[in-house]
């Protein structure tokens, strides 16, 4: 949150008209008590992890009268270092429940792979994700099924292969990142 709260300054001290017409999207955990700080940054929140993150994004873009668009993360993996919702048709009520919450717009899921080069597992974990989206897609009133957020400078080849229709390539674009 603080380092896209950063990006925000630092363009609109360049250019001020541009900060507003760019689609800001939010990549990573966002705690409840920072979601009245990010909601009038961002234009896509990438990685709703729970019904209460949800329930609170939902109470804040009531409140400042918007809607936000946001992606469900999905930990198809099951990697206990990785949050979100566990895989499965568990996730369908909680994408349903999320779907009616006012002021949200659910677009899509979300996941990370493990970070590993067996192209096997990377391909199972898309594959699942996208059954997953394809799914909710069908079956949850609200969910729109627009974008599914998968695949890193690492995997994005096999995660665009399996069904990906954004990728996140901060390493492969701007090298790592620094301490």
């Amino acid at each position: 949150m603080a380092e896209l709260a950063e990006k925000h300054a630092a363009v609109r001290a360049l250019r001020p008209a541009a900060a507003d017409e760019i689609c800001w999207h939010l990549i990573g955990h966002l705690q409840r008590n920072k979601v009245r700080k990010a909601l009038p940054l961002t234009g896509l929140l990438h990685s709703v992890d729970s019904e209460r993150l949800a329930a609170e994004l939902s109470l804040e873009a009531e409140r400042a009268g918007q809607a936000l668009d946001i992606l469900l993360e999905v930990n198809v993996s099951g990697e206990t270092s990785k949050s979100g919702f566990a895989g499965g048709a568990g996730l369908l009520p909680a994408a349903a429940r999320i779907a009616a919450l006012p002021g949200l717009r659910v677009q899509g899921l979300m996941t990370m792979a493990p970070f590993t080069a067996d192209a096997r597992v990377l391909r199972a974990t898309f594959r699942e994700a996208r059954a997953l989206f394809e799914r909710c897609g069908a079956e949850v009133p609200g969910f729109a099924a627009v974008h599914l957020s998968m695949g890193m400078s690492n995997d994005f080849e096999i995660a665009i292969e399996e069904g990906s229709t954004m990728v996140r390539l901060g390493t492969v674009l701007f090298g790592e990142r620094q301490p």
